[in-house]
């Protein structure tokens, strides 16, 4: 495939800070991350294993990428997603959300899954003014926060 007919979207590691709210609440023990993209399902780019909380500014690595083709001839309303996001009137102002969640424990699976915080990523930094190391740092400062 030719270059810029596809985007990767890569969850490398959390971190949490100390005192985030998901630190301090004794029954969160497995996280995952969830988001959204070019309409896809949700099981298609969730992490598709949840991992144990960390220790305050400690890594959880998931090593997760997903690959998109936005090709013109194959993909084209993916293609036409992604161009969406880019514009003034785009509902999620160009941004993906990206969802740390709490997995119940094994034990208690009647119990929901449970957002417990999120970062949101500017595609519209990205692909205009490719700025690839700044999405990593700021994707990386918003998820400490929470």
């Amino acid at each position: 495939m030719e270059k810029g007919n596809s985007v990767t979207v890569a969850i490398n590691h959390v971190s949490l800070k100390e005192g985030a709210e998901a630190m301090n609440n004794p029954s969160i023990h497995q996280l995952f991350v969830e988001y959204r993209f070019l309409g896809m399902d949700p099981q298609e780019t969730d992490t598709p294993f949840s991992l144990p909380k960390p220790k305050p500014y400690h890594n959880i690595q998931f090593n997760f990428s997903k690959t998109f083709h936005v090709d013109f001839e194959k993909n084209y309303q993916r293609r036409q997603y992604l161009a969406s996001m880019l514009l003034p009137s785009d509902p999620d102002d160009g941004r993906i959300r990206f969802t740390l969640v709490s997995e119940p424990p094994e034990d208690e699976q009647d119990r929901d899954c449970e957002d417990v915080g999120f970062a949101l990523v500017n595609v519209r930094d990205i692909l205009c003014n490719k700025k690839r190391n700044f999405w990593m740092l700021q994707m990386r400062r918003r998820l400490l926060a929470v």
